[in-house]
């Protein structure tokens, strides 16, 4: 697995974090219309044997290309998520490029 950069910071057991990408073709970077798609982050958390995890994301704009999922308090634990996003559509899968999300301890 290639080593990737964390996208962005998140903190630990916060519910409020969102991942919300627009899907786009790889080569023409127009978004994806999502219309009869499925979008699914799937993770892993770094360094552990824990398999991957695999959620559903909502389509919140289907021909802009949209999706988001909201992380729950008992997924964000401290440490570095692997992710990618999974589109479905057409019988096509696409899948991103893997991202990183570090999760830092939460300060009383």
């Amino acid at each position: 697995m290639a080593v990737v950069q964390p996208i962005f910071n998140a903190i630990e057991g916060d519910t409020t974090t969102k991942i919300i990408p627009t899907c786009r073709d790889a080569y023409t970077r127009i978004a994806i219309n999502l219309t009869g798609a499925t979008v699914t982050f799937r993770y892993r958390y770094r360094g552990t044997v824990t398999p991957i995890v695999e959620r559903t994301m909502s389509i919140t704009d289907f021909s802009g290309g949209v999706a988001e999922y909201q992380f729950v308090t008992s997924e964000l634990v401290p440490g570095f998520i692997d992710g990618e996003i999974v589109v479905v559509v057409s019988g096509k899968t696409n899948i991103s490029k893997r991202f990183g999300i570090n999760v830092v301890k939460r300060v009383a």
